[in-house]
């Protein structure tokens, strides 16, 4: 273990901003994510016989537990089983936990650096209606970052995200709008329209 080496990133839980410090090391081994077409849990399938409510406070608690272990561990175990606490609660629908991965593996600094599977967990809080990784999704699109570089579909996002409240999504859509042909405007709006319909699955297609 490299002890001169800190990894830092920024985790949104809880309606604050955490700064993680850690000292590095390897995590790739632990990280088992989904493969791209696997459909995550959702959060009232954490307890088969509890309400919606009790099933994301239990996502929510894993999470801090797993946010816990990463900050407070005094060994690599004990990071390890926070950074797989994360991953769980990401499979099992956790949007913070989603989110909190995807920078992870954007960050590249303690699990191999991954831009397709940022996407992957980007994708999957935004169909939750994340606005936050909605507007990941636009920028990664527009720059082609982790997917074939689309300016419709940056742009679908973009006017998503906005329409969810996100500040970052409604100023890419306005510079993105700028450069687009009337035609190319015209099928992302649609786009956009119809990915609304679907509640954010499949959309893109």
């Amino acid at each position: 273990m490299n002890k001169g080496k800190k990894i830092r990133f920024q985790v949104l839980t809880t309606g604050a901003m955490l700064l993680l410090t850690l000292q590095g090391f390897n995590y790739a081994h632990a990280a088992q994510i989904p493969d791209q077409q696997s459909t995550t849990a959702k959060p009232a399938e954490i307890k088969q016989d509890g309400s919606a409510a009790t099933a994301e406070k239990s996502t929510s608690a894993l999470l801090e537990s797993g946010l816990s272990n990463l900050l407070g561990g005094e060994s690599p175990e004990e990071r390890e089983k926070g950074l797989n606490q994360i991953i769980l609660a990401a499979e099992l629908g956790d949007f913070e936990a989603q989110t909190t991965l995807a920078r992870i593996y954007s960050d590249g600094k303690y699990v191999v650096q991954d831009e397709t599977r940022t996407v992957y967990w980007y994708r999957v809080a935004a169909e939750h209606g994340e606005a936050g990784s909605q507007a990941q999704l636009a920028y990664r699109y527009r720059d082609g970052i982790g997917v074939i570089q689309d300016s419709v579909l940056a742009h679908m996002w973009a006017n998503i995200s906005a329409g969810n409240g996100s500040k970052a999504g409604l100023v890419l859509r306005d510079e993105l709008s700028a450069e687009m042909t009337k035609g190319q405007l015209a099928n992302a709006q649609q786009l956009a329209r119809k990915c609304v319909a679907q509640k954010y699955k499949n959309c893109g297609t």
